[in-house]
């Protein structure tokens, strides 16, 4: 799906993803960075928001025992009380659109959102730093890609020339995820393809989009470890696999050329990968098998819950269970929740949900099942 020409609005992470519309006023690729305004939103703190606790949240974390989430407006919620009750944050020092959240421990978190943002927190949430920008990541991109020119290496001329686009086009390319495996090592990915890492907390940041296959510059939606594998997925079936000894990413060839939006890994390499329209394929060593909710509601959300089941969320705000393998998925029997975006559970076992109308908490006990 090229959104070249689209424009990103209405911001939801992943059921609005499933058109691509990115959200609120701080985004759109309709044409180039309008660098008089978005330096606006990059140096502007977030305020404090009347309707904060009702405002669109797109990631959910939990850092020890409180819960974080982030939305529009660079709008942070901290819960206490395992989701019972929320407070704004107000140490976010930007107001652009937040679409996900990480902690590696209860006090070191980052988020990352519209504008090429990457914040960093060393207090649980409380306060939060600037670690990078857009015309931060178009800089290191531009420069790996000329650095790689110079060594005479293999499609760098158009390394080179996309990197040039970006540097161009300013900071108008949202990063839509990121992970943390511990308090050095993390990732981040987002919209054509943009990718970086690091190996020191953030102090400093290098160019990931040299090591993955990803020809066209493909949106780049989900990141997170399999075992010692690194797993990106995203639009037109792209599936990248980085393996603990491979120095670059790998791709792996899949059925579907709709979008995924995430994945669950499984037991031995097995992965649940999800999409667009209802899309779910379950990989193993037999190769792939769809997976049939009897529904074509784009996928939004996926979680192993502490059992090894499997939680997915779909863009109507509906929950389905699966077992352990990634099958024999049930919808469970609650009321819709409008737009869930991402989900975590909470250290009581309740489920907390970040939707379009701000954090929602579910007892655990809608996790039962007959059958179990």
């Amino acid at each position: 799906m090229k959104i070249k020409n689209a424009k990103f609005n209405q911001v939801l992470k992943a059921s609005v993803l499933s058109t691509l519309l990115i959200s609120t006023a701080d985004f759109s690729l309709a044409q180039p960075a309008d660098r008089k305004s978005l330096p606006d939103l990059l140096e502007l703190p977030a305020q404090q928001a009347a309707r904060a606790l009702q405002s669109i949240q797109l990631g959910i974390a939990l850092a020890g025992e409180r819960l974080i989430s982030v939305g529009e407006q660079g709008i942070v919620l901290l819960s206490d009380d395992n989701g019972r009750s929320w407070r704004q944050s107000t140490g976010v020092p930007v107001s652009v659109t937040l679409t996900d959240v990480e902690f590696a421990s209860s006090m070191d978190g980052w988020a990352a959102g519209h504008s090429g943002v990457i914040l960093h927190t060393a207090d649980g949430g409380e306060t939060w730093t600037l670690q990078m920008d857009g015309y931060k990541a178009a800089d290191l991109i531009h420069q790996e890609a000329r650095r790689r020119l110079d060594a005479g290496m293999p499609d760098a001329e158009d390394a080179v020339r996309n990197a040039e686009y970006l540097v161009k086009e300013g900071a108008d390319k949202p990063f839509l995820d990121l992970f943390f495996a511990d308090q050095n090592r993390g990732w981040a990915v987002g919209a054509y393809g943009i990718a970086l890492h690091t190996l020191d907390g953030g102090q400093s940041w290098q160019s990931s989009v040299e090591l993955i296959p990803n020809t066209g510059g493909r949106h780049l939606y989900s990141v997170q470890m399999e075992g010692s594998r690194r797993i990106i997925a995203g639009e037109q079936g792209s599936l990248f696999r980085h393996g603990a000894e491979a120095s670059t990413y790998s791709r792996v060839e899949t059925p579907y050329e709709g979008t995924f939006f995430g994945f669950v890994p499984l037991y031995n390499d097995e992965l649940l990968v999800f999409g667009l329209r209802g899309n779910v394929w379950r990989s193993s060593n037999e190769g792939w098998e769809a997976i049939d909710l009897g529904s074509e509601a784009t996928l939004t959300a996926g979680l192993k819950l502490k059992d090894d089941r499997i939680l997915l969320a779909d863009e109507g705000g509906h929950l389905m269970l699966g077992n352990d393998r990634g099958l024999d998925f049930k919808k469970l029997d609650i009321n819709p929740v409008p737009s869930i975006t991402d989900m975590t559970l909470a250290r009581d076992g309740a489920l907390i949900l970040a939707t379009a109308r701000g954090p929602v908490r579910l007892e655990d006990s809608i996790f039962a099942l007959e059958d179990k």
